[in-house]
This record gives structure tokens, C-alpha cells and sequence, in this order.
């Protein structure tokens, strides 16, 4: 599929080219007709309509992603997203715009960007056009030296744009990371990390394609997971991109611009249909989902990330042959990725087979002893078995290594836990209002909470948010049978 075949970019075809002579110019220009896109531009509709709340803004960056995919399967970068540049239909949908920048990504291309005639103060620059739109282009941009990667920045300070309504030239920054979640305080806050994580000035902590975004918008387990280990060295000093820093992160991005170089049709097509996935994924359209996923797999069946995803569409629903088919197969593909090991585990741990999930939680650690997320499921595996030392230790090494609210109240329930299996309830109940203080939707503090100290507004919240965990059931069964008695 051509871009001007895509329904959401603006249709151009071979024969509304034509050449047109100026009398003031000597040169004849090459002109084009292009479609003329009804609706207005997101700049116009903040200004009529304010601040985008989170529903709107995880659609329209669904949406820039579906496109981004179809660009960048094309080896093509935008190099100019910006709210002026992203229409908005009547139905709803989202045309991308202005293609007069777009820059095509090449042997000669990733070459340039760390060859001999590098004109640039920066280590790996080179003179490649430089498009910079103040406010959403990202550093590297600077010096002509964009790549998908900085089509995700772009992207990210728009969202920014949109929830806060205001520029990000009017938002205060440190080292060109904006600080803006204190003006749109209603943003979720996974959302809002992962906009943080399009925006990072270094390209290779941005997400590494679409597929990766998506794949955090439709919130099955992430394939790659948000930035919460510890940054590189060279980030934990003050820095400015114009001396040192960039040519590290772009050498670094170089490595990865593989990924866009021609590959086999068969090759794309499943990136394509990958993509398609994810996008039915996000909507919860699992049988599309399915179907698309499996096309990638058909087309090329070491797409590791396809089997993940299946294995993950599959568990949903509740096809558990084929999700442990599809994850055995990931990690086959990839032994070396522990999140392949630690989806595997999650889903064991869902089924109540917890002897089958310890040994991949221990694998997954082994291999990245900087994710968080092994270490909290080790925590509540020896938790369930009432081993509250090893869940403490467990969850105190968990809680060093993730910056993520909802994470944080996972963690900080499993402390108090420990604590309360420990029986020290003062320290349980710090440890739980922890929990609270980071997320408040979550029910397994309040319910171990009405263990320590019941009151009606913690019963009421354990038995009635949402939860599918075997052991908030069992409390939320002594809180009723409690109830039952006294009736």
C-alpha cells in the first residue's frame, strides 16, 4: 500500500503532477494536486475546544501511530508532526499532513549520519536538511540528523499540547524534559509516562517502533518495557544536547536504524499486519486482533513480537493451548528477553499454577535484574505461601528500581503484607496507605487494611473496585462473612 493510497494521509496520484512556468521565475516548477482534507487542524480545535482529555488523546495517538506504522514501513520519517499538521475529520479520524519534509531512510542516509563529512560541533552529526519546529522538534533534529525515532518526540510534545493547552515553548524544562503533568492533572498517568517516554532527548529511550506504543496503549504485558531502570551514566549529570550526550545517543540509534533499511516483503507485511494487531488490540477487537496477528505470524514466523502478542490475545480469550503455544515460541525466538519469560509466568500465575511460575520469575531476573516486575511476582509468590521475609526482600528490591505510581502501590501492598504477615500493624498500615497514596483505585490495600483496622469505607472499597486476584477474594470473603454474621 502507497501512502496516497492510505486513507489517512492526503491522497496524491502520479497524474495530478504537472509543470507550471512563472514569469518572474526561470525555472519551471514541478507542481502537484493534492486532496483537500474537510475539517480543521488540531491547532484550530484546541483553540475552540481546550484542553484534550485522556480518552481523546490515547484515540488520537492511536490513531498517529497507525499512520506513523504505514510511513515508517515505508523506510520514510515525517520530520514535522506538530498539531497544525494533524486534521481532524468530521467522523473523527485523523489525517497526517504535510509531507514536504518527509525524508527517506537509506544506506547513504544512515551512512551520512556517521560518515567522514560530519560539518557538525557534535561527534556523528552530519549535514543532512535540517527541519526544526521549535517546540516539538527534537535535539537531535537540530542538526539535520532525524530518524524515526524523532517522529515519536514530535509526537509526544503534541500530546503534551493538547492535554495542557499550552505551547511547549511556554512550559518550563530541565535539560529539554518539560515539566507539564502539574497542568493536566486529570491525564492518567500511564499515559502521561508514556508521553514522557516519546519525549525523552535521548532517541534510544524512546520507544523503538509503533508497534511498541501501541502495544502500551492496548495494555497487555509490555514486550518492551518504560524506562525505569537507571539512566545511562552520562544522564545522571546536567548536560546540554549542543555538547555532550548526542552523538552518544544517536550512535547508539544508528545501530537500530537496521530496523528500517529494506527488508523482505514478507518481512514488512508482517510489521504491517503486527501493527494492524496491536491497532485492533487497543479497541478490544480481539477477534481482528487474532486474525491480523496470526497473518503476521504466517509471513514470517520468527516475528517474535507477533507470537508474543498472540500468546497475550489468546489468554484473553481464554484460549490458554494457544497462549502457551505462542509465548513458548517467543521465548524460543528470544531466550535472552525476559519479558517473554516473565508474560509466561503472569499467565501460570493467573491459572493458580505457581510452582510453573516461580522458576521463569527466577530466569526473567536473572536476565534483567533491573526490572521491577519479577522481583514484586517473587514477592507474592512467597506471600501466598506466608513466607513474609522472603516477600519483604523481594518487594524492597522491587520498589529501588521503578519510578511508576501504580507499580509503586503494587509494591507497597506486598510490603504491607509482608508486614501484616510479619504481624508489626503499624508498619503494615504505613506500608498500605503508601499503597493508597499511589493509586486509589487499587482494592488489595484497603482490604488488608480492614484486616488491621476495618472501617466502612475500606470494606466498601475492598469488595467493590475491581479485582481478579485469588487472595483479594479470600478477604473480601471475610469481610462479607463478618458482615453475614452480624446481620
Amino acid at each position: 500500500m502507497g501512502l496516497y493510497e492510505y486513507p489517512n494521509t492526503p491522497k496524491v496520484h502520479i497524474h495530478d503532477y504537472f509543470e507550471y512556468q512563472d514569469e518572474h521565475f526561470s525555472d519551471t516548477l514541478i507542481c502537484t494536486a493534492i486532496e483537500k482534507i474537510e475539517g480543521v487542524d488540531l491547532k484550530v480545535w484546541l483553540a475552540e475546544h481546550g484542553q484534550a482529555n485522556s480518552t481523546q488523546l490515547k484515540d488520537w495517538l492511536g490513531q498517529l501511530c497507525e499512520i506513523l506504522a504505514v510511513v515508517h514501513e515505508k523506510n520514510l520519517f515525517h520530520r514535522d508532526i506538530k498539531p497544525s499538521n494533524i486534521m481532524i475529520r468530521p467522523d473523527g479520524r485523523l489525517v497526517l499532513i504535510d509531507f514536504g519534509t518527509v525524508r527517506k531512510i537509506t544506506n547513504t542516509y544512515i551512512a551520512k549520519l556517521s560518515g567522514p563529512d560530519n560539518k557538525s560541533p557534535i561527534q556523528g552529526a552530519t549535514d543532512v536538511t535540517m527541519v526544526r519546529t521549535f517546540g516539538y522538534s527534537p535535539p537531535e533534529q537540530l542538526y539535520g540528523k532525524a530518524m524515526p525515532q524523532s517522529d515519536f518526540y514530535a509526537l509526544g510534545r503534541t500530546m503534551i499540547h493538547l492535554a495542557t493547552g499550552v505551547h511547549p515553548n511556554n512550559l518550563p524544562d530541565d535539560d529539554d524534559r518539560l515539566s507539564w503533568r502539574d497542568q493536566a492533572e486529570s491525564i492518567d498517568l500511564d499515559l502521561a509516562d508514556l508521553i514522557d517516554r516519546l519525549c525523552d532527548p535521548i532517541p534510544t529511550e524512546r520507544p523503538k517502533n509503533t508497534a511498541e506504543i501501541l502495544a502500551d496503549l492496548a495494555h497487555p504485558p509490555r514486550k518492551s518495557s518504560p524506562n525505569n531502570r537507571a539512566r545511562p551514566f552520562f544522564n545522571s549529570f546536567k548536560f546540554h544536547w549542543m555538547y555532550v550526550g548526542l552523538g552518544i545517543g544517536i550512535a547508539v540509534s544508528l545501530a537500530w536504524g537496521v530496523f528500517y533499511l529494506p527488508q523482505p516483503a514478507e518481512v514488512i507485511t508482517s510489521k504491517y499486519h503486527l501493527t494492524q494487531g496491536l491497532s485492533a488490540l487497543r479497541v478490544q477487537d480481539l477477534e481482528e486482533a487474532q486474525s491480523s496477528l496470526t497473518e503476521a505470524i504466517r509471513l514470517n514466523p520468527n516475528n517474535e513480537e507477533a507470537h508474543y502478542y498472540l500468546a497475550f490475545v489468546c489468554a484473553e480469550s481464554l484460549n490458554y493451548d494457544c497462549a502457551f503455544k505462542h509465548y513458548q515460541k517467543a521465548i524460543e525466538l528470544n531466550p535472552q528477553d525476559w519479558e517473554n519469560k516473565f508474560a509466561l509466568a503472569s499467565l501460570y500465575e493467573k491459572l493458580g499454577r505457581n510452582d510453573q511460575a516461580k522458576p521463569l520469575l527466577k530466569s526473567a531476573h536473572e536476565i534483567d535484574p533491573k526490572a521491577p516486575e519479577p522481583l514484586n511476582n517473587l514477592s507474592r509468590l512467597a506471600l501466598l505461601n506466608a513466607n513474609a521475609n522472603e516477600g519483604m526482600k523481594y518487594a524492597r528490591q522491587a520498589l529501588k528500581l521503578t519510578r511508576r505510581p501504580k507499580m509503586k502501590a503494587i509494591i507497597y501492598k506486598n510490603l504491607g503484607w509482608a508486614a501484616y504477615l510479619q504481624k508489626d500493624p503499624e508498619l503494615a498500615s504505613q506500608y498500605l496507605n503508601q499503597s493508597i497514596k499511589a493509586n486509589q483505585d487499587f482494592p488489595d490495600p484497603y482490604c488488608l487494611l480492614s484486616q488491621i483496622a476495618p472501617t466502612t469505607e475500606r470494606k466498601e472499597a475492598c469488595i467493590s473496585l475491581p479485582s481478579l486476584q485469588p487472595e483479594v477474594r479470600q478477604w473480601r470473603r471475610s469481610i462479607i462473612d463478618d458482615i453475614e454474621k452480624k446481620l
